[in-house]
């Protein structure tokens, strides 16, 4: 081979094949009359392991889940989410957004006009409440009490979004004025501020939090060091990189405090560095729409090389764009964004061995940012395998660097990670009373990114690496050292528990959801909820949809989530959401697929992702995907992607076998041995090639192929490496080979399937094999033909893709595959037997397609894995089944309750729209229900239609 596939930088690795799981939803509406009705939906998927490069090209296709759309004449949610936990201090997210933003500017000017008296100023000297007074129009009220003073209020509603300054800046000029308080001269900023900022590092911020920290303690009224603070948090929440686990929301309302006292001490204007956080405010709160002709009109202006390099930072996060990077004149700041968005947007190997090769040993912030982009076993042994250690260390060195210690005794800290985020006043004795990054902030954010870390290495071990055993010492270590984390439970949730430890997990995430819901993301509470309603139906998680109600802080698209049941979808808000965050994929894939159907072609995609498509592999996938359909353009299409990614090599000859090119698929697959620098990739991908260059009298170098195939370890290398073995009929070279793989991944079907097909060359494979097979087979394997199936099935595989690579057309979407290769197949494990047994890379089906019964065939790529996504279809009823009693049992005591507590109402002659709003408050539904329901009655009187609404 004329180049060494096995990267300097990795060891050799190994592989398992990875399933895709989609969330099961069931909702439930409740009708005007409060009569139950029950209206479920489901949305179920389950991945089947398949080859990689059938798989690949699938993810050029497949579309986000479908967000159930909301009926008009009833209120959706689920049987969960219509009771509200009564420790909940907050009705929702937005509510505690309001109040932790508004909390902050009130505690900081008490401390303006009480800090400095005798009587001195505490937390518990102000009585501060939040009220929300109309959800529909984002109306709120603040009253708030001083020392025992008599209360005063404001009432205001959102304007622009959530974060906004002008949100929040009338109450600092009401209590400015209320306090008779007087604004200081804005201070001149040091020299080096933005120099400090620029440099995106612990020591920079620490350094800097010291000196503002004391200087707002002394002068709590200087607009310069609140635009400061307001920096500070900035860089503190863009350091912030940590997938699922990342939450900005706190620093977000830090920053928009400080801005709002900023703009109300200085007569509404902003310093540069006040610009320059507000842009970034903007930005953070996924409003890039807005942000980014900002940033573009800053550029513009006589700001300094540090300043102009910081607003690159902030282009290159929020467009994604890494290619405006100017290297000469960048911080360490716009270092880190260009590798973030270089890493999300590009190749893993390519983007690996370009931070390598520049940095050589590579910084915590670094391996964060390789952790974000795409994943691959052979850089996985250098990232996720070490990013816990790393992740430990430097949260120890942020420690002692703050509190200025020598500690060593890491597992004795841990309990710090249980801090979380604080507003500027802080009672801590030992700090400044306005702190602008406490040490809660900063063990917060190593919490969260601890979290993310175990979670990274052990998906890693269990999914990528396949290997079982250590993927469960990685989960073991995890809980025996981190099981005390206030939010481990978001961690615990993503291993693989037995049914005892699954039922404490979820009673450790309910319990987190009571306390602290403020403390997960959506993107982590519908996760987990989708994955119970998934895996254990009977039991019961608060639902997302009460929390995050409404789904994105208001005129944000704030950790946009597909899967929260109360987004609307519909064109118009997609095209909103779309102009506020237009380089953020799910909207742009989620906008193309509402406008223009389930298949978009590519032209569609390139208006969906707009500029995103010239620098962006991911959304360059989605352009070569619309031409699938037209193979000359889909090859055009593909070669320019695999010149800028050798990865997709794989994909693009893979298309060509489905589609009976095969010489061309030969020369694809010869451009990814010699181009693609993953050598796992290879390996997986290697079987055609292989057993094509043996056909093609290359036997030599079939030969060198599968050898190195093996020698990579992965499950598919060794695989592919067995069989040419057994071709040229050495069977026990074969049978090591398959061992190997049995011993290693725990996988024992590809054995079975080896003994059975060479059952009768051995007597002693017939019988290990039916052994082995009877473990996926419990009742046998059962030998059908088409003429066996007369009536609908009930069993069997349902498929869940587009379809739009097979063949047949009767693999099709809803589709149930009843048998593989003669054999009837229920579940992922009998599927990949019964196509194993078979040498032949052409798998046969049994299908039922909606109205009959039909036999189709499908080419297999490589190792006879079938390359199209199913759900068990028997699981799939027992979950529907456990799912819909379980909400009709619950709905069935809510009514009783509620009608148990309407007939005491009724004694009271309440209205029945004050009796309705009773019931709803007693029972902790969404107030968003009960304005939903008077619209809706209104809406009837208007048309004058309708029968008497009945007494409860």
């Amino acid at each position: 081979m004329k180049r060494n596939l096995s990267s300097k930088f990795f060891n050799k690795t190994a592989v398992s094949r990875s399933s895709v799981y989609a969330i099961f939803t069931s909702t439930v509406a409740i009708n005007l009359a409060m009569s139950p009705t029950l209206a479920f939906t489901s949305d179920t998927s389950d991945g089947l392991e398949h080859s990689q490069a059938k798989q690949r090209l699938a993810q050029a296709q497949r579309r986000l889940a479908q967000t159930p759309t909301p009926n008009p004449s009833a209120t959706a949610f689920t049987e969960q989410a219509a009771v509200r936990p009564k420790e909940w201090k907050f009705q929702n997210e937005q509510e505690w957004i309001v109040d932790t933003t508004g909390h902050d500017v009130a505690e900081m000017l008490g401390y303006a006009k009480y800090g400095k008296s005798e009587s001195k100023f505490a937390a518990k000297d102000l009585d501060f409440k939040t009220k929300t007074v109309d959800l529909g129009a984002n109306s709120y009220s603040f009253t708030y009490a001083y020392k025992g003073e008599a209360p005063a209020e404001y009432k205001f509603s959102l304007q622009d979004y959530a974060w906004s300054p002008k949100n929040y800046e009338p109450l600092a000029k009401q209590l400015i004025e209320k306090f008779k308080l007087a604004a200081t001269a804005p201070s001149v900023m040091p020299d080096d501020f933005m120099k400090n900022m620029g440099q995106a590092d612990f020591d920079s911020l620490f350094k800097e939090n010291i000196r503002i920290s004391e200087a707002l303690s002394k002068d709590p009224l200087d607009p310069s060091l609140h635009e400061q603070a307001a920096m500070l948090q900035a860089v503190f929440n863009m350091l912030e990189i940590c997938g699922l686990f990342s939450d900005t929301r706190a620093p977000l309302s830090r920053m928009s405090a400080h801005l709002s006292l900023a703009k109300a001490l200085n007569n509404d204007k902003l310093g540069s560095v006040g610009q320059i956080a507000n842009i970034a405010l903007e930005s953070m709160s996924c409003r890039d729409g807005v942000a980014m002709p900002m940033v573009e009109e800053a550029l513009k202006q006589q700001f300094s090389p540090e300043e102009k390099s910081i607003l690159r930072a902030l282009k290159i996060r929020g467009t994604g764009n890494w290619r405006i990077y100017v290297e000469a004149e960048a911080t360490p700041l716009e270092d880190n964004q260009y590798g973030l968005r270089f890493t999300q947007t590009r190749g893993i190997e390519e983007t690996m061995n370009k931070l390598v090769r520049k940095h050589g040993s590579l910084p915590i912030q670094w391996f964060r940012i390789l952790d974000s982009g795409p994943k691959s076993v052979q850089t996985g042994h250098v990232i996720q395998a070490g990013i816990v250690s790393a992740e430990l260390r430097d949260f120890l060195k942020s420690y002692n660097k703050y509190k200025g210690t020598n500690r060593d005794d890491v597992q004795n800290l841990i309990p710090e990670l249980n801090l979380s985020s604080t507003r500027c006043f802080i009672a801590d004795s030992g700090a400044q009373p306005l702190t602008v990054l406490s040490w809660d902030d900063v063990a917060a954010f190593h919490s969260r990114h601890i979290a993310n870390a175990l979670s990274s290495e052990y998906l890693f071990n269990a999914r990528m690496y396949g290997v079982e055993q250590l993927a469960k010492q990685t989960a073991d270590r995890a809980k025996s050292l981190f099981g005390k984390m206030n939010i481990f439970p978001l961690v615990n949730a993503r291993f693989n528990l037995e049914e005892a430890e699954r039922d404490k997990m979820l009673t450790d995430f309910q319990n987190l959801l009571v306390a602290h819901p403020e403390l997960v993301t959506s993107y982590n509470w519908t996760t987990i909820a989708g994955n119970v309603a998934r895996t254990a139906p009977q039991s019961s998680v608060l639902q997302p949809e009460l929390w995050f109600d409404p789904p994105m802080p208001m005129g944000t698209v704030f950790y946009y989530c597909p899967r929260l049941k109360n987004n609307k979808t519909d064109v118009a808000t997609l095209t909103e959401l779309k102009r506020l965050s237009p380089y953020m994929p799910m909207i742009c894939l989620a906008w193309v697929e509402k406008k223009y159907g389930e298949h978009p072609t590519s032209d569609q995609y390139r208006e969906a992702f707009g500029p995103l498509v010239e620098f962006d592999i991911h959304a360059m996938k989605y352009v070569v995907g619309g031409e699938v359909k037209n193979p000359d353009k889909y090859i055009a299409l593909s070669e320019k992607l695999c010149a800028e990614d050798p990865t997709e090599y794989s994909i693009l000859a893979a298309y060509c076998v489905m589609n009976k090119r095969p010489e061309q698929a030969a020369k694809y697959f010869e451009k990814m041995v010699a181009e693609d620098e993953d050598a796992v990739s290879v390996a997986n991908n290697s079987d055609w090639l292989i057993r094509y260059r043996y056909d093609h009298g290359q036997k030599d170098k079939a030969r060198e192929l599968a050898q190195f195939a093996a020698e990579v370890y992965s499950h598919r290398g060794l695989h592919a490496q067995a069989r040419l073995f057994e071709r040229e009929g050495n069977l026990k070279a074969a049978e090591e080979n398959y061992r190997k793989i049995s011993a290693r991944y725990n996988d024992d079907w590809v054995l079975a399937a080896f003994m059975l097909r060479n059952a009768s060359k051995n007597a002693t494979y017939a019988t290990e094999g039916e052994k082995l097979a009877s473990k996926v087979f419990p009742t046998g394997m059962k030998k059908v033909k088409l003429a066996d199936f007369k009536q609908k099935p009930t069993q069997g595989l349902k498929i869940t893709d587009d379809k739009q690579a097979m063949q047949d057309p009767s693999l099709k979407n809803n589709a149930v595959v009843v048998a593989v290769n003669g054999y009837a197949v229920e579940n992922k494990k009998q599927a990949q037997l019964a196509a194993d047994i078979s040498t032949s890379p052409i798998v046969t089906y049994i299908v039922w397609d909606g109205s009959a019964f039909k036999e189709a065939k499908e080419e297999t790529v490589n190792n006879n894995e079938i390359g199209f996504h199913y759900e068990a279809m028997s699981s799939a009823l027992t979950l529907d089944a456990a799912n819909q009693k379980k909400a009709v049992q619950s709905l069935t005591d809510l009514k009783d309750r509620m009608m148990k507590q309407a007939a005491d109402l009724q004694k009271q002659n309440l209205p029945p729209e004050e009796m309705l709003k009773r019931l709803f408050q007693q029972n902790n539904i969404p107030q968003s229900m009960y304005q939903n329901l008077l619209q809706q009655k209104a809406g009837q009187s208007a048309a004058g239609g309708g029968a008497p609404a009945k007494k409860p």
